[in-house]
Protein backbone atom coordinates (compact mmCIF):
# COMPACT_ATOMS: atom_id res chain seq x y z
CA UNK A 1 0.00 0.00 0.00
CA UNK A 2 2.96 2.60 1.22
CA UNK A 3 4.59 2.30 -2.26
CA UNK A 4 1.75 2.36 -4.72
CA UNK A 5 0.47 5.64 -2.27
CA UNK A 6 3.87 7.20 -2.75
CA UNK A 7 4.08 6.25 -6.56
CA UNK A 8 0.91 8.10 -7.11
CA UNK A 9 1.87 10.96 -5.40
CA UNK A 10 4.93 11.25 -7.23
CA UNK A 11 2.85 10.96 -10.93
CA UNK A 12 0.15 13.85 -9.40
CA UNK A 13 3.66 16.19 -8.35
CA UNK A 14 5.02 15.37 -11.69
CA UNK A 15 1.93 16.96 -13.60
CA UNK A 16 1.30 19.41 -11.24
CA UNK A 17 4.61 20.42 -9.55
CA UNK A 18 4.43 24.35 -10.03
CA UNK A 19 0.47 24.47 -8.33
CA UNK A 20 1.94 22.31 -5.51
CA UNK A 21 4.60 24.85 -5.25
CA UNK A 22 2.53 28.17 -5.82
CA UNK A 23 0.26 26.31 -2.81
CA UNK A 24 3.00 25.51 -0.83
CA UNK A 25 4.56 29.20 -0.51
CA UNK A 26 1.39 30.91 -0.01
CA UNK A 27 1.06 28.83 2.95
CA UNK A 28 4.42 29.65 4.22
CA UNK A 29 3.58 33.48 4.07
CA UNK A 30 0.52 33.49 5.84
CA UNK A 31 2.01 31.59 8.46
CA UNK A 32 4.72 33.80 8.94
CA UNK A 33 2.39 36.86 8.10
CA UNK A 34 0.35 35.35 11.40
CA UNK A 35 3.22 34.97 13.32
CA UNK A 36 4.82 38.20 12.58
CA UNK A 37 1.81 39.66 13.77
CA UNK A 38 1.21 37.96 16.81
CA UNK A 39 4.80 38.90 18.01
CA UNK A 40 4.23 42.20 17.01
CA UNK A 41 0.61 42.71 19.01
CA UNK A 42 2.49 40.96 21.88
CA UNK A 43 5.21 43.50 22.72
CA UNK A 44 2.93 45.84 21.97
CA UNK A 45 -0.20 45.10 24.54
CA UNK A 46 0.63 45.06 27.70
CA UNK A 47 -2.54 42.98 28.97
CA UNK A 48 -1.87 39.63 29.47
CA UNK A 49 -5.32 38.98 28.61
CA UNK A 50 -5.45 41.03 25.00
CA UNK A 51 -2.21 39.30 24.19
CA UNK A 52 -3.61 35.45 24.40
CA UNK A 53 -6.91 36.51 22.74
CA UNK A 54 -4.80 37.59 19.63
CA UNK A 55 -2.41 34.93 19.92
CA UNK A 56 -5.19 32.41 20.01
CA UNK A 57 -6.60 33.75 16.74
CA UNK A 58 -3.54 33.72 14.84
CA UNK A 59 -3.76 29.42 16.50
CA UNK A 60 -7.12 29.81 14.70
CA UNK A 61 -5.83 31.45 11.03
CA UNK A 62 -3.04 29.11 10.73
CA UNK A 63 -5.40 25.80 11.48
CA UNK A 64 -7.92 27.27 9.21
CA UNK A 65 -4.67 28.24 6.38
CA UNK A 66 -3.26 24.39 6.80
CA UNK A 67 -7.32 22.77 6.81
CA UNK A 68 -7.54 24.80 2.88
CA UNK A 69 -4.08 23.40 1.86
CA UNK A 70 -5.52 19.56 2.96
CA UNK A 71 -8.87 19.90 0.87
CA UNK A 72 -6.29 21.50 -2.07
CA UNK A 73 -4.35 18.19 -1.91
CA UNK A 74 -7.03 15.90 -1.60
CA UNK A 75 -8.78 17.36 -4.74
CA UNK A 76 -5.75 16.58 -6.15
CA UNK A 77 -5.70 13.13 -4.61
CA UNK A 78 -9.11 12.51 -6.03
CA UNK A 79 -8.15 13.68 -9.60
CA UNK A 80 -10.87 17.13 -9.35
CA UNK A 81 -9.79 20.13 -10.41
CA UNK A 82 -7.98 21.79 -7.36
CA UNK A 83 -7.20 25.42 -7.30
CA UNK A 84 -4.85 27.28 -4.70
CA UNK A 85 -8.11 29.47 -3.78
CA UNK A 86 -8.67 26.73 -1.89
CA UNK A 87 -6.69 27.50 1.08
CA UNK A 88 -8.78 30.73 1.52
CA UNK A 89 -12.06 29.37 0.63
CA UNK A 90 -15.14 29.67 3.33
CA UNK A 91 -14.83 25.82 5.10
CA UNK A 92 -18.27 24.84 6.04
CA UNK A 93 -18.54 24.35 9.99
CA UNK A 94 -14.95 24.93 10.46
CA UNK A 95 -16.02 25.47 14.09
CA UNK A 96 -16.07 22.03 14.71
CA UNK A 97 -13.32 20.94 13.39
CA UNK A 98 -11.54 23.41 14.92
CA UNK A 99 -12.76 21.95 18.45
CA UNK A 100 -11.28 18.45 17.63
CA UNK A 101 -7.82 20.24 16.23
CA UNK A 102 -7.59 22.40 19.24
CA UNK A 103 -8.39 19.16 22.09
CA UNK A 104 -5.71 16.81 20.35
CA UNK A 105 -2.93 19.81 20.64
CA UNK A 106 -3.76 20.62 23.73
CA UNK A 107 -4.00 16.95 24.86
CA UNK A 108 -0.87 15.79 22.94
CA UNK A 109 0.89 18.31 24.64
CA UNK A 110 -0.69 17.94 28.31
CA UNK A 111 0.65 14.43 28.12
CA UNK A 112 3.99 15.07 26.62
CA UNK A 113 4.75 17.79 29.33
CA UNK A 114 3.88 15.14 31.86
CA UNK A 115 5.17 12.01 30.89
CA UNK A 116 8.73 13.84 30.40
CA UNK A 117 8.67 15.60 33.74
CA UNK A 118 7.73 12.61 35.43
CA UNK A 119 10.72 10.12 33.50
CA UNK A 120 12.91 13.27 33.78
CA UNK A 121 12.16 13.25 37.60
CA UNK A 122 13.03 9.43 37.47
CA UNK A 123 16.81 9.75 35.93
CA UNK A 124 17.81 13.19 37.38
CA UNK A 125 18.47 11.74 40.85
CA UNK A 126 21.81 10.24 39.23
CA UNK A 127 22.42 13.90 38.18
CA UNK A 128 23.40 17.07 39.72
CA UNK A 129 24.23 20.62 38.09
CA UNK A 130 27.93 19.95 38.41
CA UNK A 131 27.88 16.52 37.02
CA UNK A 132 29.21 16.29 34.17
CA UNK A 133 26.53 14.37 31.43
CA UNK A 134 28.58 11.07 29.88
CA UNK A 135 26.94 9.45 27.30
CA UNK A 136 25.17 6.83 29.01
CA UNK A 137 23.46 9.69 30.72
CA UNK A 138 23.18 11.65 27.66
CA UNK A 139 21.21 8.20 26.12
CA UNK A 140 18.72 8.53 28.95
CA UNK A 141 18.17 11.90 28.23
CA UNK A 142 17.40 11.72 24.85
CA UNK A 143 15.34 8.28 25.34
CA UNK A 144 13.58 10.40 27.95
CA UNK A 145 12.58 12.82 25.72
CA UNK A 146 11.68 10.41 22.92
CA UNK A 147 9.31 8.02 24.79
CA UNK A 148 7.35 11.34 26.23
CA UNK A 149 6.79 12.29 22.70
CA UNK A 150 4.85 8.91 21.87
CA UNK A 151 1.51 9.50 22.91
CA UNK A 152 1.12 13.34 21.10
CA UNK A 153 1.94 10.99 17.93
CA UNK A 154 -0.41 8.22 18.55
CA UNK A 155 -3.20 10.75 19.38
CA UNK A 156 -1.57 12.51 16.08
CA UNK A 157 -2.23 8.96 14.28
CA UNK A 158 -5.56 8.42 15.79
CA UNK A 159 -7.38 11.58 14.58
CA UNK A 160 -5.19 11.82 11.23
CA UNK A 161 -8.04 10.79 9.34
CA UNK A 162 -10.46 13.55 10.88
CA UNK A 163 -9.68 16.35 8.46
CA UNK A 164 -10.18 14.60 5.59
CA UNK A 165 -13.67 13.28 6.65
CA UNK A 166 -14.41 16.78 7.58
CA UNK A 167 -13.61 17.96 4.18
CA UNK A 168 -15.75 15.24 2.53
CA UNK A 169 -18.71 15.32 4.92
CA UNK A 170 -18.55 19.08 7.06
CA UNK A 171 -22.30 18.55 8.33
CA UNK A 172 -21.28 15.70 10.60
CA UNK A 173 -21.44 15.96 14.20
CA UNK A 174 -17.88 16.59 16.40
CA UNK A 175 -18.79 13.06 17.88
CA UNK A 176 -19.24 11.62 14.54
CA UNK A 177 -15.96 12.55 13.04
CA UNK A 178 -14.31 11.66 15.88
CA UNK A 179 -15.72 8.29 15.58
CA UNK A 180 -15.27 7.76 11.74
CA UNK A 181 -12.00 9.39 12.13
CA UNK A 182 -10.73 6.39 14.53
CA UNK A 183 -12.62 3.74 12.66
CA UNK A 184 -11.41 4.93 9.36
CA UNK A 185 -7.63 4.66 10.84
CA UNK A 186 -8.32 1.58 12.71
CA UNK A 187 -6.13 -1.55 11.61
CA UNK A 188 -3.95 1.02 9.40
CA UNK A 189 -1.80 3.10 12.35
CA UNK A 190 1.07 0.99 12.09
CA UNK A 191 1.13 1.49 8.21
CA UNK A 192 0.95 5.34 8.32
CA UNK A 193 3.52 5.43 10.74
CA UNK A 194 5.55 3.37 8.25
CA UNK A 195 4.53 6.01 5.71
CA UNK A 196 5.74 9.02 7.90
CA UNK A 197 8.87 7.40 8.90
CA UNK A 198 9.57 7.02 5.19
CA UNK A 199 10.35 10.35 4.72
CA UNK A 200 12.61 10.65 7.30
CA UNK A 201 16.09 9.74 5.16
CA UNK A 202 14.99 12.98 3.34
CA UNK A 203 15.27 14.82 6.35
CA UNK A 204 18.43 13.53 7.54
CA UNK A 205 19.90 13.96 3.85
CA UNK A 206 18.70 17.91 4.27
CA UNK A 207 20.22 18.53 7.82
CA UNK A 208 23.56 16.03 6.48
CA UNK A 209 23.88 18.50 3.63
CA UNK A 210 22.82 21.88 6.27
CA UNK A 211 25.61 21.15 8.50
CA UNK A 212 28.58 20.47 5.50
CA UNK A 213 27.68 23.48 3.61
CA UNK A 214 27.54 25.53 7.22
CA UNK A 215 30.69 26.27 7.33
CA UNK A 216 31.16 28.76 4.07
CA UNK A 217 28.98 31.27 4.03
CA UNK A 218 28.44 31.32 0.56
CA UNK A 219 27.77 27.67 0.15
CA UNK A 220 25.96 27.76 3.00
CA UNK A 221 23.39 30.84 1.31
CA UNK A 222 23.53 28.62 -2.02
CA UNK A 223 22.53 25.14 -0.04
CA UNK A 224 19.83 27.09 1.88
CA UNK A 225 18.22 28.58 -1.58
CA UNK A 226 18.46 24.97 -3.04
CA UNK A 227 16.83 23.26 0.12
CA UNK A 228 14.28 25.55 0.47
CA UNK A 229 13.23 25.28 -3.21
CA UNK A 230 13.28 21.42 -2.95
CA UNK A 231 11.57 21.42 0.02
CA UNK A 232 8.79 23.69 -1.48
CA UNK A 233 8.08 22.33 -5.17
CA UNK A 234 8.98 18.99 -4.13
CA UNK A 235 9.04 16.86 -0.93
CA UNK A 236 6.22 19.11 1.57
CA UNK A 237 3.80 18.75 -1.56
CA UNK A 238 5.01 14.92 -1.56
CA UNK A 239 4.53 13.97 1.86
CA UNK A 240 1.31 16.13 1.73
CA UNK A 241 -0.15 14.48 -1.20
CA UNK A 242 1.01 10.71 0.22
CA UNK A 243 -1.33 11.29 2.86
CA UNK A 244 -4.42 12.53 0.53
CA UNK A 245 -3.31 9.49 -1.36
CA UNK A 246 -3.37 7.18 1.59
CA UNK A 247 -6.31 8.37 3.03
CA UNK A 248 -7.86 7.59 -0.30
CA UNK A 249 -6.40 3.99 -0.27
CA UNK A 250 -8.13 3.26 2.89
CA UNK A 251 -11.12 4.64 2.05
CA UNK A 252 -11.48 2.16 -1.29
CA UNK A 253 -10.25 -0.61 0.82
CA UNK A 254 -13.50 0.17 3.11
CA UNK A 255 -15.62 -0.04 0.05
CA UNK A 256 -14.31 -2.92 -1.40
CA UNK A 257 -14.91 -4.59 2.15
CA UNK A 258 -18.74 -3.31 2.31
CA UNK A 259 -19.13 -4.47 -1.29
CA UNK A 260 -17.81 -7.89 -0.24
CA UNK A 261 -20.04 -8.25 2.73
CA UNK A 262 -23.20 -7.27 0.59
CA UNK A 263 -22.14 -9.89 -1.50
CA UNK A 264 -21.81 -12.47 0.88
CA UNK A 265 -24.71 -11.98 2.50
CA UNK A 266 -26.88 -11.88 -0.72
Amino acid sequence: MIGDVKRLAKETLKTSVGKCGLAIIIFYVCALVVTALDSVILQAVESKTVSVFFYLLGMIAYIYILLGMSSFFLKLAKGEDASVSELFKPKENFLKYLVIDVVVIVVSYLCTIIIDNLLFKAISTSITPNTIVNSKEFLKIMATSTIAFIPGMFLSILFSQVKFIFLENPDLSIIDLVKQGIAKIKGYKFKYLLLLLSFIGWFLLIAIIGILFSRNILLGRIAGVVLTIFLTFYLVPYIVLSQAYFYNAISNDEDSKVEETSKENK
